[in-house]
């Protein structure tokens, strides 16, 4: 896709509200020698409807990383605990 690593640290923070490492986005996104005069046939309109597709399946990612973030927080307190009680006897 033919987007510079600027438009895609754009659409990561208004997918995810976060950016992304702009060198990351460089790596992928970035064409060598490109200057601005030369014109992505890309437009606002493409981005949006990118956009509007990914939102959904965006916000799940999201639900789910949570769901297994608190996950591992309750297996790891639960392993503290275990721990503290055998070291007490």
């Amino acid at each position: 896709m033919d987007i510079t690593p600027t438009v895609v640290e754009h659409v990561f923070e208004r997918l995810i509200g976060r950016g992304v490492d702009f060198r990351k986005a460089l790596t992928f996104f970035g064409t060598p020698g490109r200057t601005a005069a030369q014109k992505s046939g890309v437009v606002r309109e493409d981005m949006a409807s990118i956009e509007a597709q990914l939102a959904p399946q965006v916000s799940m990612l999201i639900y789910e990383m949570s769901v297994i973030r608190e996950r591992h927080k309750e297996e790891y307190g639960d392993r503290v605990e275990a721990a503290v009680k055998e070291l007490q006897g």
